[in-house]
């Protein structure tokens, strides 16, 4: 053994066996709390319920207590059942009560055991069949005793039905103890049964003293202590006029300590805040102030004894426990921080599950891909295919094939060869006009021309499929990827943690206030500069002027940056309004559209769109459907509806053109064109990307100057592969961007150059109203034509204007700007200013 544990420490397994040990100690003694802990525990509740009477002619606690055990926790049955006799035989004061409380247990489990075999016994039923065994027991009890008085029969009713009562209780209080309910915040019934428990348990209790100081009332402020400080100053003025009741009916000289431990508890929990020092110093102040009115000096002196044998048992309690049974206590921090656990752990599991659905699309996105990057058959391959198919069809079954092929491979393969390169060039041929070559060495001509022309089309076929079905993977695999992408995105925001920002919520709801505003909530979920998300929620709706006159102004000063309306939520009437302030963007887009129908007709063919995507883009885009009436409608509007739904989703531009463009492809075997002509205009630094597919110049106006846009690329839905260039310019405050359709453009017919015409026409234009300019635009091209309509004409004109906030901030004296809570560097992102 001892060279066994020299070898031990030698090798350096000593750690490691040591720290074996510590596990399976540590994992035994879990498995016995888990298994005797709660027995114990229910066992020595059991105990205390057994001696417990009120004014000595009831005793209802222990019945309904075993039959909830019974019910609740079966295995601690048999070790409650003994507790509770035991409890019984240290009051009894002779063997009959006691023989009536063993006898009372013995028939509520026969009764148990005999309605559990008929069927299953529910917890409704179990204050049913309390209240029955209480009442047949001590019914049978008093008539074998004589029949008594009718006070006497009173007294067995009450108690049954007290008995009954107790039942409910204990229903609801004993699961807590048993480790049965701490899955989930505890309920305000729960709680308050939890204290007639423990009530209950004072009152067995009584009688037992530690020199001259009783338990019951150390014990009772032992409870009011705890409750104070884990629920404030409610829930320990409840468990102490809860506590003081249980106590006066088992002794009826306590009744002043009703007030005492109600008034106790108020005290104690108001002053909460200074954690336990604070709350003992509540208590004790509350027993001195009202004892000193009831009793003498030696029991105000007995009492103050009494609180402070509760304080140091109370002070000696370990803060694990209280801070594990606030946890479960709604309205204290440590339930908020466990609520805010609980949801974290859901939205970590969320977005993990988020994330795997993300993989598995990226994954497959990169099998597509992969597919599509094989290299295209060659040129030589398909050639072999095509001869090898015809000479299969025609020269198998031909007396001379052995001649051809075996003795003059090469120059018969050459002939084959010729032949085919002719069709590939020159179509479908004659057999007379086939390549002398092959008509001198063949001598089924007739028959082989058509059968290489019919081979040569079957490769055509092979490789316009194979094509196709790349560009649909490639197709696919894009798309594919743009939904991982999107779902990573929303992983993240779900991730994200709704700052935790109380004291700036506290500080933007007193200036609220302070200017006459009714603010029920104010919700800060981000303070990052750029990015500040503040949701304010009023008890009235006051609309969108309220908002963006008083409130936005005020948190501008507040924050340090400019803030504007984001969204309101409103249901009307007189309910609640919501409305989320939200950083305010660099710049602001003012649009204006000006369209006409070809011949005056009610319906065009051009669609447009001028939408706010939502991540700080702007997109403004237009489709010329080819044509003119309803099915040119239909083709852009199609075009823009798909597109529109893709930004909005999230998806990258580019990806949402090409989507759009294979759609249209594949939607109908007609043919449906549509010009694209799309422009996203970033609004913080007014970068703006144009994609431009078979669509017209648009035109930038800076001040005096314009300058032209150009894309290139034939219209959506002819092409498999949507060809495009995108092209990016940085806008400016006060420019003018201006985009039409082809009729616009092609309405100066006896022009050579329309682009220059449409350039200065713009230039001569003297209003920045973008409105004005787009109706201008029109008319003019419509002048052009005297008149006359011949094609569907519409101009969109936006202008790039500097967000400024209409109203001036509003600035309170003494209100301090707000403290950004701290940063990944660990140093605040704002430093606080007066």
């Amino acid at each position: 053994m001892v060279k066994q544990t020299a070898n031990l420490v030698k090798g350096g397994r000593w750690k490691a066996w040591a720290a074996g040990m510590a596990d399976r100690v540590r994992r035994t003694g879990d498995q016995f709390t888990i298994l005797w802990g709660t027995r114990i525990v229910l066992a020595a509740i059991g105990f205390f319920l057994g001696r417990a009477w009120i004014v000595g002619l009831f005793s209802p606690f222990f019945l309904p207590y075993y039959a909830v055990v019974l019910q609740t926790r079966r295995t601690a049955a048999p070790l409650v059942f003994l507790s509770i006799a035991a409890g019984a035989a240290t009051v009894a004061e002779d063997s009959h009560r006691f023989f009536q409380s063993f006898t009372l247990l013995v028939a509520y489990r026969m009764a148990y055991g005999w309605m559990s075999r008929r069927q299953s016994l529910t917890m409704r039923e179990v204050p049913a069949a309390v209240f029955g065994t209480d009442l047949l027991i001590k019914g049978l009890d008093q008539a074998v005793a004589g029949g008594g008085n009718p006070y006497a029969w009173w007294t067995v009713g009450l108690d049954a039905a007290l008995a009954c009562i107790l039942s409910f209780i204990f229903l609801q209080a004993v699961p807590v103890l048993s480790h049965r309910a701490k899955v989930r915040p505890l309920r305000v019934e729960e709680i308050l049964c939890l204290v007639i428990l423990f009530g209950s348990i004072l009152t067995g209790v009584q009688g037992l003293t530690v020199r001259e100081l009783s338990v019951d009332a150390i014990l009772s402020r032992y409870l009011l202590l705890v409750f104070a400080l884990v629920g404030g100053a409610g829930l320990g003025a409840a468990v102490g006029a809860v506590t003081g009741v249980l106590m006066t009916l088992g002794n009826m000289a306590s009744v002043y300590e009703i007030g005492v431990l109600a008034f106790s508890g108020l005290l104690a929990g108001l002053l909460q805040e200074a954690r336990k020092w604070g709350v003992g110093l509540g208590a004790m102040i509350g027993s001195i102030l009202l004892t000193a009115y009831a009793s003498d000096w030696h029991q105000v002196f007995l009492g103050l004894q009494e609180t402070v044998a509760a304080f140091l048992l109370f002070a000696a309690t370990p803060r694990r426990w209280i801070h594990y049974a606030a946890r479960f206590t709604p309205g204290t921090r440590e339930h908020a921080v466990s609520h805010q656990d609980y949801i974290r752990k859901a939205r970590d599991m969320m977005a993990a599950r988020i994330d795997e659905v993300a993989r598995v699309f990226a994954e497959l996105g990169q099998t597509f891909g992969a597919m599509t990057g094989r290299v295209p058959r060659r040129a030589e391959d398909l050639l072999h295919e095509a001869v090898e198919r015809a000479a299969g069809q025609v020269c198998l079954s031909c007396a001379k094939r052995s001649a051809c092929w075996d003795r003059d491979f090469f120059a018969t393969y050459r002939a084959f060869s010729e032949t085919l390169t002719l069709m590939d060039i020159d179509g479908p041929v004659q057999p007379r006009e086939a390549p002398q070559d092959l008509r001198r060495r063949c001598v089924r001509t007739e028959r082989l021309v058509p059968a290489l022309w019919q081979s040569l089309e079957i490769s055509r076929r092979d490789v316009y499929w194979d094509r196709q079905l790349q560009e649909c993977r490639g197709l696919v695999a894009a798309q594919l990827q743009g939904v991982a992408d999107i779902m990573a995105a929303l992983s993240g925001e779900v991730r994200r943690e709704v700052l935790e920002a109380t004291e700036q919520e506290e500080q933007v709801l007193a200036a609220l206030e302070q200017i006459g505003l009714h603010i029920q909530q104010v919700d800060i979920m981000s303070l990052d500069e750029g990015k500040v998300e503040i949701e304010i929620t009023q008890s009235s709706c006051t609309g969108h002027e309220e908002s963006a006159k008083l409130i936005a102004p005020l948190l501008s000063d507040i924050v340090g940056e400019p803030i504007a309306v984001g969204r309101i939520q409103c249901g009307g009437g007189e309910g609640p309004c919501s409305v989320l302030f939200a950083s305010s963007k660099a710049f602001q887009v003012t649009g204006g559209v000006a369209a006409a129908a070809k011949d005056g007709s009610l319906l065009s063919g051009d669609s447009f769109v001028l939408l706010d995507i939502g991540n700080g883009k702007f997109a403004i885009a237009i489709s010329d459907g080819m044509g003119n009436g309803e099915r040119a409608r239909e083709e852009s509007g199609a075009a823009i509806r798909m597109l529109e739904q893709l930004l909005k989703a999230g998806f990258d531009e580019q990806l949402a053109v090409r989507t759009v463009n294979d759609v249209l492809m594949l939607r109908s075997r007609d043919e449906m064109f549509a010009t694209l002509d799309l422009a996203l205009v970033d609004l913080f630094t007014a970068k703006t990307e144009f994609l431009k597919i078979g669509a017209v110049p648009s035109f930038v106006k800076r001040g005096d100057e314009v300058f032209p846009v150009h894309g290139r690329g034939l219209p959506i839905g002819i092409l498999d592969q949507v060809a495009y260039d995108a092209v990016e310019h940085t806008l400016r405050q006060g420019d003018l961007l201006i985009m039409v359709s082809d009729g616009v453009l092609e309405a100066a017919r006896h022009v050579e150059d329309k682009e220059e015409w449409l350039r200065r026409q713009i230039a001569e234009i003297d209003s920045r109203d973008p409105q004005e300019v787009a109706d201008l635009l029109v008319e003019t091209a419509v002048r052009m034509n005297r008149g006359e309509l011949p094609d569907d004409m519409t101009a969109v004109v936006v202008r790039i204007d500097p967000c400024r906030p209409e109203w001036a901030t509003i600035h309170l004296p003494g209100v301090r700007q707000l403290r950004r809570p701290m940063g990944p560097s660990g140093r605040r992102r704002a430093v606080e200013a007066t």
